[in-house]
């Protein structure tokens, strides 16, 4: 375990020499989950991000899920979400996103077990603001209304570490593949280095430092954010 993590340090320090532009954010979230039987779950999300140094809001989003076991290491879900999200511009515009994924999860020794999760996602958005805005993505004019729409397939390993019975530290990598009109590339990186508590049977809170960096765009970038999550169960 020890070796995993020299690693993953490595690795971290040594993508932070390629960045161009560093930016500090924060991001929040409040989850719930309920058990419709031993192998199905539905959750819910409510989600808060900030970015610039933390001085500005950056996306506020509601998220429904619904997942199920289909083996004892093989999990399918499906998640819609709805995001309120500022521009380059100071313009905000509503975003939807659909993304099915499927997750393997495997026991390596009493303490440690690895998951892996391949995910699929769509998004799309129209805004009705001065051509002159600055976009974060592809998108393309029709008449005066701006649509917007983006594929992304991500993958993303990740080891949990138990440290005792209330207790886990995750770290996980993970690659976004932006799947465009006309090439796809890797487009962003994450590390994630997460502590996570429960405080009983039914409530729970994680705390996180997440290093992230945008590759392929027009405004080279690296994030620093700082995340904290609140999980509730519904059993």
């Amino acid at each position: 375990m020890i070796k995993l993590l020299f690693i993953f340090f490595l690795l971290f320090f040594n993508v932070k020499l390629y960045s161009q532009y560093d930016d500090f954010a924060t991001w929040s979230a409040i989850n719930i989950g309920y058990d419709l039987n031993k192998k199905t779950n539905l959750s819910y999300t409510f989600g808060h991000r900030t970015e610039e140094n933390a001085q500005y809001l950056k996306k506020l989003f509601n998220e429904v899920g619904i997942n199920h076991d289909i083996h004892k290491n093989i999990r399918l879900g499906f998640e819609y979400r709805n995001t309120f999200r500022r521009e380059l511009d100071n313009s905000y515009d509503n975003q939807h996103r659909v993304a099915p994924f499927i997750r393997f999860s495997y026991k390596i020794n009493k303490d440690v077990r690895l998951d892996f999760r391949t995910q699929y996602q769509f998004e799309t958005r129209t805004y009705t603001g001065r051509r002159s805005q600055k976009l974060r993505d592809f998108a393309f004019w029709y008449d005066d209304v701006f649509i917007y729409d983006r594929q992304m397939f991500r993958m993303r390993p990740r080891i949990r570490y138990k440290i005792d019975k209330l207790s886990n530290f995750n770290f996980s990598y993970e690659a976004f593949f932006l799947l465009s009109r006309e090439y796809n590339h890797l487009r962003r990186e994450r590390f994630v280095f997460e502590y996570e508590r429960k405080l009983n049977e039914q409530m729970s809170f994680d705390v996180a430092f997440l290093y992230q960096y945008q590759l392929n765009n027009v405004r080279q970038r690296t994030d620093n954010v700082i995340k904290v999550g609140y999980n509730y169960s519904i059993n």
